[in-house]
């Protein structure tokens, strides 16, 4: 049974989620085998340091950045796939706060 201060998976799924997302510039690799699931009315926060990754990965799940592997899933489909979700629907699906 889960806590009162953490979201039920059941009542709560994850409608954003990566998986296995590799991505970066040129020929730099910034980011290898991330996944995440984010819960639909929940916050969820990234902390890292400078360079660790942050805004590579918010870019790959706006489709901003391409992935160089793996994949990013809006209610089960691709956001890289062509044309699979209209990015205005996207960007209206969750906000970024710098």
């Amino acid at each position: 049974m889960p806590s009162n201060d953490q979201p039920d998976a059941r009542k709560n799924p994850a409608r954003l989620t990566t998986q296995a997302i590799a991505a970066g510039y040129d020929s730099t690799q910034i980011l290898s085998d991330v996944s995440l699931a984010v819960a639909n009315g929940q916050m969820t926060v990234l902390v890292g340091p400078n360079g660790s990754g942050k805004s590579t990965l918010l870019k790959t799940m706006a489709r901003i950045l391409a992935p160089n592997a793996g994949q990013v899933l809006l209610d089960g489909k691709s956001i890289h796939a062509a044309k699979s979700v209209p990015r205005q629907r996207l960007w209206h699906r969750f906000e970024v706060v710098i």
